[in-house]
């Protein structure tokens, strides 16, 4: 039988805040902000001293499929590619760009609401 991971725990931890945060940003340079500094922060928790995140690892691209990018330094690494093809984590990270890509969409729009 194949071991199987989730990390939604570490999603359910950071999850309400975001989408306040995500709720209220009021620019889209501030969405961007927020989705980048949390991806960084559920990856700091998913793999605290095995893997350290660094500034650029995740970028928020709401016009892409999906709409965010990885580095390479990201994907070299084995700690982070077994875990990027071994669990939820995808799921997760697309859970929360898409939540920013929505807010960013509409204050693009001009709504503001």
């Amino acid at each position: 039988m194949i071991e199987q991971f989730s990390f939604t725990d570490f999603q359910r931890n950071i999850l309400p805040g975001y989408k306040n945060t995500v709720d209220a940003a009021g620019s889209m340079e501030e969405i961007i902000g927020h989705f980048n500094d949390t991806s960084g922060q559920l990856f700091d928790l998913i793999f605290q001293d095995q893997f350290v995140t660094e500034d650029g690892d995740i970028a928020f691209m709401p016009e892409g499929a999906p709409p965010y990018v990885l580095n390479q330094r990201l994907l070299g690494s084995e700690v982070f590619f077994y875990a990027w093809k071994g669990t939820d984590l995808p799921l997760m990270i697309t859970f929360l760009a898409n939540l920013a890509k929505q807010r960013y969409t509409s204050i693009a729009k001009g709504k503001f609401g």
